[in-house]
């Protein structure tokens, strides 16, 4: 059985507040992410929308591309090197990174191209 959890993840200025609005729109409350500005809209489904704020290093994100689905691998305290073989792995199938790894405070993630250029987010949190 596959440890990778697919959700969803918007980039958002404003991540709490639009948590709340979606949160709303789904009629449940909202849980606190793995950061201040992290928070995490559970869908009935057993899905859910991740809405952060983007770090200040990353370029910010156009409107069409703040929306993305995000595989999450379980934590892990060396993430960076799970994301890189990880991003490795996509490759391989047809996938296309774009930039690189990212090593943050919370883990690491990437963003990756599928074979029709969708982007998506690939993350394992920081086991503390």
């Amino acid at each position: 059985m596959s440890s990778i959890q697919p959700s969803f993840v918007i980039a958002s200025c404003h991540p709490k507040q639009l948590a709340e609005f979606y949160g709303k729109v789904n009629d449940v409350e909202i849980q606190k992410g793995i950061s201040s500005s992290h928070f995490l809209v559970p869908l009935n489904n057993g899905l859910n929308i991740q809405i952060y704020q983007p770090s200040k290093s990353r370029e910010k994100l156009e409107k069409g591309r703040s929306v993305a689905l995000c595989f999450q691998k379980q934590p892990s305290p060396h993430p960076l090197q799970i994301v890189c073989e990880w991003s490795l792995q996509l490759k391989e199938i047809g996938a296309n990174a774009i930039g690189v790894p990212t090593n943050e405070s919370f883990g690491a993630e990437a963003w990756v191209a599928d074979p029709e250029r969708n982007q998506f987010l690939i993350f394992v949190p920081l086991l503390n």
